[in-house]
């Protein structure tokens, strides 16, 4: 099964998971904001609810599955 990702959620991860974190400056700086990450893993905990998965036909057809 997959599901929708939020709007805005690749700027946030991308972005912090690609900012160099040496040094604990470097670290708070690509902190992202924690008010739009709140409600971005809000946004992602409702999106991976079943009603809103999409079966993913390939995969379990390549499984052998129905």
């Amino acid at each position: 099964m997959a599901f929708p990702k939020p709007e805005g959620w690749d700027s946030i991860i991308v972005k912090f998971s690609e900012t160099p974190r040496g040094s604990y400056k470097e670290w708070r700086e690509a902190r992202p904001n924690q008010a739009v990450v709140r409600k971005l893993l809000m946004q992602y905990i409702e999106n991976a609810k079943l009603q809103h998965c999409i079966p993913q036909k390939s995969y379990i057809k390549s499984m052998g599955l129905k």
